[in-house]
């Protein structure tokens, strides 16, 4: 094997081997443990410089966040992002990286360069995946230092929300350039929207190493945690605006979003590129 490809096993071997679901609980408690008032605004301030993120966007004041998962999916401010709700259009669900920009070609979608996986086994049915087949598909990774809210990329009906159990391998670079398969891996929320413009379009939000809630935010009855038997009814049949707020990671991870065939013209986005909530990424191809 040459240099890279002994890489890439040794970073595959190493995450089979993490204790990821350990790791994530150890996680989960620790964020929810609260920090001493007196504590809170240095130990905050300090994880923003290390992560380079914008005080001016961080709502309140770093003393108000009682514990670190509060800190960490936290609200915008008001008026902080300009979001355009119009039914043609495509908007960034989240503050992120963009992983990949590609189609669903006979089934398969690019993780990495090289590197491909079945739609199928993302979205957990061959008949949904078949809906998408020719579609585009983006890819975004959400750091830490980013916002970690998700919201509707498009305007419509949620039609289906589907859990789908997995594990927990990190998300970043590294892991994605190794890992075969990684995203159907992974614990993933699958949310369908009908849009009277834009067809149907999945949003797949992908859990990860440390991530250990996923909560859907736009039932009438507040926040729904995601996990297994969870009842979705309450947020399917619902008609949502771009921009709506989705559901929060209780860590950071990725967003999957997959558009039918030529529905959509995605406007050019580089890989690596940086990506916020409101971004127009696509309009309605004609």
């Amino acid at each position: 094997m040459t240099q890279k490809e002994n890489t890439v096993f040794a970073t595959s071997l190493l995450l089979d081997l993490l204790p990821k679901k350990t790791y994530t609980r150890l996680a989960e408690l620790g964020g929810r443990v609260p920090i001493p008032r007196i504590f809170r605004r240095t130990a905050y301030d300090l994880f923003s410089r290390l992560y380079n993120i914008n005080k001016g966007e961080i709502g309140g004041d770093l003393s108000d966040y009682e514990c670190f998962d509060d800190f960490f999916t936290r609200k915008l401010p008001s008026g902080c992002r300009d979001i355009k709700t119009h039914e043609s259009l495509f908007i960034s669900p989240s503050d992120s990286q963009v992983v990949s920009v590609g189609k669903v070609s006979q089934g398969a979608m690019l993780q990495a360069k090289g590197m491909f996986y079945k739609a199928e086994d993302l979205l957990g049915s061959k008949k949904l995946a078949d809906e998408f087949e020719g579609g585009d598909v983006l890819t975004l990774y959400l750091r830490p230092r980013d916002y970690h809210r998700v919201h509707f990329p498009v305007s419509g009906v949620v039609d289906e929300v589907c859990y789908i159990p997995g594990n927990r391998y990190p998300v970043i670079p590294a892991a994605v350039n190794s890992v075969k398969g990684l995203y159907r891996k992974n614990e993933r929320v699958v949310t369908i929207q009908s849009s009277s413009l834009l067809g149907r379009v999945t949003t797949v939000m992908v859990a990860a190493l440390g991530v250990g809630n996923v909560s859907l935010s736009w039932g009438a009855n507040g926040p729904v945690y995601t996990g297994e038997n969870v009842d979705f009814s309450g947020l399917e049949n619902v008609e949502v605006d771009a921009g709506d707020e989705l559901g929060i990671f209780h860590l950071g991870s990725s967003v999957i979003v997959l558009f039918q065939r030529d529905k959509i013209k995605l406007k050019s986005v580089d890989v690596g590129a940086t990506v916020r909530i409101g971004d127009v990424l696509g309009e309605r191809k004609t």
